[in-house]
């Protein structure tokens, strides 16, 4: 589940922007270490939180403790409406980018919509159909996509890495400040997805081993993958046609084994969307229905099917929402990065409430069993916490500087939904002093 969401379109689509913005080889596979490290500092908190907790909903979950309801209601509130649809939006924008080209009907439009938008909205469709029949489909669909980019991309490591000459290096590119704060979000956004596993811990068998063999393992394996793939790409192709190349595996294959290998990379391209896509949808679901079991209000998203062992109701909400974003937001150029931009901050400022929960957790709950503590402590939290501040300052000044459409609607969200926090917290208090006066009036 974790390789198969964290590595999806992102390798493909953001290695040669990563490039392009750093100032050679060296740097380059240096920020994709770090943000490895950062993934596996990630992963432990999670691990002792998911093996505390192991119920579905994860990071709701784990607010809902540390912050209270009202935290835990706004982080299911912006996963529903904007991280979780532009992550699967992105990576769908992706796969229709590449299935456009595998069809040669790319450039093609069918009424008001793109051929890459049809495809991106017949993909979410189609992946979402697949977990509503049931959750043994979706898995075996993970499990089958994930096998296949994993082979796949062993494949492409494998030709460049031993059957073509390495390029000389190249003089290193003027990158700014600005560029490298970029890059990073960029390498992060790429690795999004290791924390999944959270989101079904309920579902994991020996949740108490297997969460943290899950998170560990799987953040080291594509680490692991990522660094290999980006040494790859810089002997095949050299640093600088890496880094201004717009379909950098196809390129690979095309100059080894000619213009055949070259379709059969962006089949592979589809394929690896796909599994990242589907493994969001599924994991995705979790959040909403965990709301739904917690809050009256929201009872009719925590409806569970026993035939099928799925939340329905919030894999459909789910799928309406990202086909929206998608139609909305998946038009015109650099569709992609635009997705990417304004789902990152609202993600790093999860991502660093996360983290406070854990010090806030070994504080207030030290009692509380926990069959996973994280090593270190309080040295790895931290420097979780700090990273966590770091991206969100670099994903936000870079999410002003765009000033987008995208950027307006995550602001309009959060909006509305700190409103509905506040309404549902006069409402309560209300309810409390009628209770209290009923009360009053049965003494009297």
């Amino acid at each position: 589940m974790i390789v198969g969401i964290t590595i999806g379109s992102g390798i493909f689509e953001t290695t040669p922007m990563i490039a392009a913005n750093t100032q050679g080889p060296i740097m380059l596979v240096g920020v994709w270490m770090l943000g490895g490290a950062m993934a596996l500092a990630g992963s432990l908190c999670y691990a002792e939180l998911a093996t505390m907790y192991p119920r579905n909903g994860g990071d709701y979950v784990y607010l809902t403790k540390g912050f209270g309801h009202w935290c835990g209601f706004l982080f299911v509130w912006i996963e529903l409406l904007i991280i979780r649809p532009g992550n699967i939006g992105a990576m769908s924008l992706v796969f229709a980018h590449y299935a456009g080209r595998v069809l040669g009907i790319d450039d093609a439009t069918i009424g008001l919509l793109s051929v890459t938008v049809w495809l991106a909205v017949v993909a979410i469709l189609g992946l979402s159909f697949v977990n509503l029949v049931g959750a043994q489909s979706g898995k075996w669909t993970q499990n089958l996509l994930t096998f296949v980019k994993v082979i796949g991309l062993g494949a492409i490591i494998f030709v460049s890495l031993a059957l073509l000459d390495p390029y000389e290096p190249s003089s290193p590119s003027s990158a700014t400040t600005s560029s490298y704060r970029l890059s990073i979000i960029l390498v992060m956004f790429t690795y999004g997805g290791w924390n999944n596993m959270s989101y079904v811990a309920s579902e994991v068998r020996h949740p108490e081993k297997n969460i943290l063999k899950s998170l560990v393992l799987g953040s080291l394996t594509i680490t692991g993958i990522y660094v290999l793939f980006n040494l790859a790409m810089i002997q095949g192709l050299g640093f600088h046609q890496l880094s201004n190349s717009d379909a950098v595996a196809t390129d690979v294959m095309a100059q080894a084994m000619g213009e055949w290998a070259a379709r059969g990379i962006g089949l592979l391209v589809c394929i690896s969307c796909l599994g990242a896509m589907n493994g969001m949808i599924f994991t995705g679901s979790r959040i909403y229905h965990a709301l739904g079991t917690d809050h009256p209000r929201y009872r009719w998203l925590g409806y569970w099917s026993v035939v099928r062992g799925v939340p329905v109701r919030s894999l459909l909400l789910q799928m309406i929402v990202a086909v929206a974003l998608v139609v909305g937001f998946g038009r015109g150029h650099n569709s992609f990065s635009r997705l990417v931009v304004f789902t990152t901050p609202p993600f790093w400022s999860f991502m660093l409430l996360v983290g406070l929960t854990l010090l806030i957790l070994r504080i207030h709950q030290p009692a509380k069993s926990r069959p996973f503590r994280v090593p270190f402590y309080p040295l790895i939290p931290l420097l979780f916490i700090a990273s966590s501040v770091f991206m969100l300052y670099a994903s936000i000044e870079h999410a002003w500087n765009e000033r987008s459409w995208e950027v307006l609607w995550a602001i309009l969200v959060i909006v509305v939904g700190l409103f509905m926090i506040l309404l549902d917290r006069r409402r309560s208090h209300l309810r409390c002093l009628e209770n209290q006066e009923d009360y009053n009036e049965r003494l009297d």
